[in-house]
């Protein structure tokens, strides 16, 4: 079997005894890592209680697990604690037996597999998914010669010289801000319920495809006819409600226009996956599927509150940081830009100035961590009937990392599923 129990128990009882080792041991590994059930507990308990800000000992970590029985075994883990000298050697260790575990259930899924057996497309995203759990491995040595560092900076300074911009959003005024979106990040677009976060990204999407980007949007919550009909309404400025809820009263020349808006649609290269409530690494799978078949460019996520991920994690403050996480490396590995959307903290609207800002992101403050810009939208009619700025959909860039913030108003139409400029 692939396991060392003891190599394991040493590995807890080093992070225990040196702070270095423990910060170290966080981000050189996962509960995965760890064959003993019990051990992979007590890592994901070390991880809680550092993401609290708590101290961590012996006596800490067994009061935050309400388990006295854990005392005689914690006491064992620090007795085979070795010093930071050998800690990575321990750690090369149970990852590679980890690895090893990982491709022993990948060959026994395919082993397992009935004869009659025929559905290959699924199968492949299976074992996709089981391969590339084995393989999100982060780096032991984290360290790069200068010469390696640079490569990435000349290249970029190479493609600003040659006329290279990155991929606009569809909005000058908000690729004024930002300077475009640049291939490897990860951004987050935030606001609250009805505020237009689908219609916004919905809208980025149709106008990046209409210069030619291939797009992929994975909508969690609503239908892919849904955007369909959106498109529609928006390109023949025929209201919405008719397009989706009463076609029987449009005109023949209505009909007419509706027909030459789906044409227009069909030619897009838009790829459109409405699974609810997906899974971590089925959306993984299913973007490096999209990235090999149609070289898709950018990926909308809405929202990422409804991806699942099923983990040894308490709370899902820390699955949602998984969850960025992953899609962040997914995008640095495939060079693509992923937006994904997120919904803010309810208690915003409590506050006098319900205009969201970075500490009411939901779930989890990991995701302004893991986030190259953050995008919110706030629309004051929503609130306030009497608004100075009725149809106008607000538009602040909160964070970015690698240029300006600030903010842009944008035109609300509602009726036609079209946000303008």
């Amino acid at each position: 079997m692939y396991y060392n129990h003891e190599v394991e128990s040493s590995i807890l009882g080093t992070m225990l005894m040196s702070e270095s080792c423990l910060l170290n041991g966080l981000s050189w590994m996962k509960p995965v890592d760890f064959d003993r059930e019990i051990h992979s507990k007590i890592f994901c308990a070390i991880q809680e209680m550092t993401n609290k800000k708590m101290k961590i000992d012996s006596m800490t970590l067994v009061d935050y697990m309400q388990d006295v029985n854990l005392n005689s075994l914690i006491s064992k883990m620090i007795s085979d604690s070795i010093g930071s000298g050998g800690f990575k050697e321990y750690v090369q260790i149970a990852r590679t037996h980890s690895f090893r575990r990982a491709v022993e259930r990948v060959g026994n899924v395919i082993k397992d597999l009935p004869a009659e057996y025929t559905d290959t497309e699924e199968l492949s995203l299976n074992v996709e998914k089981m391969v590339f759990e084995a393989l999100q491995r982060p780096e032991v040595t984290n360290y790069k010669s200068m010469k390696k560092a640079t490569e990435s900076y000349t290249e970029k300074i190479d493609q600003l010289v040659s006329g290279y911009k990155g991929i606009s959003s569809g909005y000058k005024s908000l690729d004024d801000i930002i300077g475009w979106f640049e291939h490897g990040q990860y951004n987050t677009l935030a606001a609250g319920t009805s505020m237009g976060k689908s219609m916004f990204a919905g809208e980025m999407a149709y106008r990046m495809a209409k210069n030619n980007i291939p797009v992929a949007i994975f909508s969690l919550e609503m239908m892919d006819r849904q955007y369909i009909s959106r498109w529609i309404s928006k390109i023949t400025k025929i209201p919405h409600e008719k397009v989706s809820k009463d076609p029987l009263k449009i005109n023949f020349y209505d009909g007419e226009k509706l027909k030459e808006a789906t044409e227009e649609i069909n030619k897009l290269p838009i790829f459109i996956d409405d699974t609810a409530n997906i899974d971590l690494m089925k959306l993984v799978s299913k973007i490096r599927l999209m990235k090999r078949r149609h070289d898709i460019q950018v990926v909308f996520v809405d929202h990422i509150g409804l991806i699942r991920y099923q983990s040894n994690y308490k709370n899902r403050n820390l699955e949602i940081g998984y969850i960025t996480s992953t899609l962040k490396g997914l995008a640095k590995e495939f060079n693509i830009v992923i937006i994904g959307l997120c919904q803010i903290n309810r208690g915003v609207s409590d506050r006098a100035d319900k205009r969201p800002c970075l500490s009411d992101l939901r779930d989890s403050g990991t995701i302004e961590e893991n986030s190259d810009m953050v995008m919110f939208l706030y629309r004051d009619e929503y609130y306030n009937k009497n608004t100075d700025k009725p149809g106008i959909l607000e538009l602040w860039v909160a964070k970015n990392r690698d240029g300006r913030t600030g903010g842009t108003d944008l035109v609300f139409m509602k009726d036609i599923c079209a946000i303008g400029e």
